[in-house]
């Protein structure tokens, strides 16, 4: 959008925003996350006029604004507070995407409101059948990120997964197994599911969804050999691209599984002593580690 135009939007949002309803301050809310909009004037106003009118806000109201104000990591506590409590009031009347966006909205803004996520487990329970791919993804992580334990909505989410898996994307695949070794839920045809897409699907995955599907396996320890294998024949290929990060991941993760793939720890020696400087602490620390439980005594490294 053109700036000068966006400008003039804004102004003459900010000019009538006392007029506006529910579904006119999600709106711009929505278009302002999509513009990136920075215009800090106009969403203190519209927090202000949605503060006045949340008993107001529909479903999708207040999921839209849940989302924007997350997306723009426009923190207003009085909102989020408004918005919280009218969420839980109208939490039977949302639909899976009013679900998911809420969910991953609370996640992204740290909001650890017991009640309203209990809520939202629930709901979501109920209306699994209906989530798409990305909602059970967006669900999934933001329970987990948010250190929120529900093995029934994480049973729930796996038997919706397990059907659908084949739509997920790369990224979708890599997130909601995440989310599971992170939540520490280990549902064994969930994972197996996983690696069965993903070693069809391996050439699509980018560094990230290869390091978090590998660290994700160790986690809840399941060894499914031909994907670790896969994995490592990825990283092989494209070991000067990956970030120090991602190395030491794929290091940790193979240690932790006690696969001793010698060949890819040899590559990782060598790429982390031609740039040993892009090592922190934490990634120094889990490739050594790494090497220590597989026994591979690499002098240049320790030296590096």
């Amino acid at each position: 959008m053109d700036e000068q135009f966006r400008d003039v939007v804004a102004q003459e949002s900010q000019a009538r925003v006392k007029n506006f309803g529910g579904r006119d301050i999600a709106s711009i809310f929505w278009a302002m996350a999509k513009l990136e909009g920075t215009d800090r004037p106009l969403l203190d106003s519209l927090a202000a006029s949605a503060i006045a009118i949340a008993s107001e806000f529909k479903p999708q109201d207040c999921s839209l604004t849940m989302w924007a104000v997350a997306r723009l990591q426009f923190v207003n506590s009085p909102l989020l507070a408004a918005l919280a409590a009218q969420s839980l009031a109208l939490i039977h009347q949302f639909g899976s995407q009013d679900l998911a966006n809420t969910a991953w909205a609370s996640a992204r803004l740290s909001i650890r409101d017991q009640q309203l996520w209990t809520a939202i487990s629930a709901a979501a329970v109920a209306a699994m059948d209906n989530f798409a791919p990305q909602k059970i993804s967006n669900t999934a992580w933001a329970f987990a990120t948010i250190e929120f334990i529900d093995h029934t909505l994480f049973n729930a989410l796996a038997r919706a997964a397990l059907a659908k898996l084949p739509n997920f994307s790369s990224q979708d695949k890599a997130n909601t197994a995440w989310a599971f070794a992170k939540q520490e839920f280990l549902h064994l045809q969930f994972m197996n599911a996983v690696a069965e897409e993903s070693l069809r699907h391996m050439s699509e995955y980018s560094q990230q969804h290869i390091s978090n599907i590998a660290w994700s396996f160790a986690k809840l320890a399941v060894q499914n050999l031909p994907l670790q294998a896969a994995l490592s024949a990825q990283v092989l290929a494209n070991i000067h691209t990956f970030q120090a990060q991602t190395l030491s991941s794929m290091a940790w993760s193979f240690a932790k599984l006690a696969i001793r793939d010698l060949t890819l720890l040899q590559a990782i020696s060598s790429e982390a002593q031609t740039r040993i400087e892009d090592f922190g602490a934490q990634e120094i620390a889990n490739t050594s580690w790494a090497f220590a439980m597989m026994l591979v005594h690499d002098v240049p490294l320790s030296n590096a």
